[in-house]
C-alpha cells in the first residue's frame, strides 16, 4: 500500500475518533496526517518531509487549539455543560431507584438521573435548579 493512502486512511480514523472524544486534538493529529498523505502524494520518496509536517503541523495546532477553537467556544448557545441549560426548566418523574436515593426523570425529550432533598414520587412535576455532571439536582413544584 503506498505511504500516502496510509496518512490518509490515519486521518480518517483520526476524524472519526474524535467525533466521539470532542477534544478537537485529534482532529488536529488528523489534519496533520492528511497534510502529510498530501506531501506523499506530490513526493512519494520524501518519507522523513511527511514526517516533519505531521509532527510540525500537529504540534502547531495543538497549541493554538484555544485560539483555533475560541470562535465555536463564544458562538450564541455554546455551553460547557450542557446541565446549565437545563436549569429552570421543569420535567417530570418517571421512575424511583430501588435504594431511593436517586430518581429518573424526564426534562424535554431527554431522560435523566437526579436527586432531590424533597419526598419524590412518580409523575411528580420537578424543576432542575443544578446539577454535576450526569446527574441533576432537582425539587418539586406543585402541579
Amino acid at each position: 500500500m503506498e505511504l500516502w493512502l496510509i496518512w490518509m486512511v490515519i486521518a480518517v480514523i483520526l476524524a472519526v475518533a474524535e467525533m466521539f472524544a470532542g477534544t478537537f486534538y485529534l482532529l488536529w493529529l488528523g489534519i496533520s496526517c492528511f497534510a502529510a498523505g498530501l506531501v506523499g502524494l506530490a513526493a512519494p520518496d520524501a518519507i522523513g518531509l511527511q514526517i516533519v509536517i505531521a509532527a510540525i503541523m500537529a504540534v502547531v495546532l495543538t497549541m493554538n487549539t484555544k485560539r483555533l477553537t475560541r470562535r465555536f467556544t463564544q458562538s450564541p448557545g455554546y455551553t460547557q455543560n450542557p446541565i446549565d441549560a437545563l436549569l429552570g426548566k421543569t420535567g417530570h418523574v418517571i421512575d424511583l431507584s430501588q435504594s431511593g436515593d436517586a430518581i429518573v426523570v424526564k426534562v424535554g425529550s431527554e431522560t435523566w438521573t437526579a436527586k432531590s432533598e424533597d419526598q419524590i414520587a412518580i409523575g411528580d412535576h420537578v424543576e432542575v435548579i443544578g446539577g454535576h455532571t450526569t446527574i441533576l439536582q432537582v425539587k418539586k413544584v406543585s402541579n
